[in-house]
């Protein structure tokens, strides 16, 4: 089989993306708890650390090579929207407050990723460029929607 793009940048995102879904119920329950600092299961911050998460892991596998960077980091900003407005949700929550806990979110766990006990390097490089295009997102948006 040949590939447009390369083996290792492909299967690096899509490990990335896969180690996240396999272990998404500890990595939320670690970034509500130590990004920040929920102890409860049940609350907006844990709602939070699940839609920037699932976003990474879509933007993951929207992406399996970062090479076109404009397009990544639409995709990163849509998926963004996506996620605000999802934890938004119905109790109308503050889209500021929800902007701030998801760079909060993005940097704890590319912060905490280890190599290579979560995943390899190449993946873990992967993880961390969506975990930055989301933060930069956030940082970047007065209000959203």
């Amino acid at each position: 089989h040949t590939h447009t793009h390369t083996h290792t940048g492909t299967s690096g995102a899509r490990d990335a993306a896969s180690r996240l879904v396999l272990n998404h119920d500890a990595v939320v329950s670690d970034a509500a708890k130590k990004a920040l600092g929920v102890l409860t299961t049940h609350t907006l911050s844990n709602s939070v650390a699940d839609c920037t998460l699932r976003a990474a892991a879509q933007l993951l596998l929207q992406h399996p090579t970062t090479a076109d960077r404009e397009a990544f980091h639409q995709d990163a900003r849509a998926l963004l929207v996506h996620a605000v407005a999802v934890c938004a949700g119905e109790k109308q929550e503050d889209e500021a407050e929800i902007l701030l806990q998801i760079q909060k979110v993005a940097v704890h766990v590319g912060s905490r990723i280890c190599t290579p006990r979560d995943m390899g390097a190449i993946p873990a490089l992967f993880l961390r460029q969506a975990l930055t295009s989301l933060h930069k997102a956030a940082n970047n948006s007065e209000t959203v929607g």
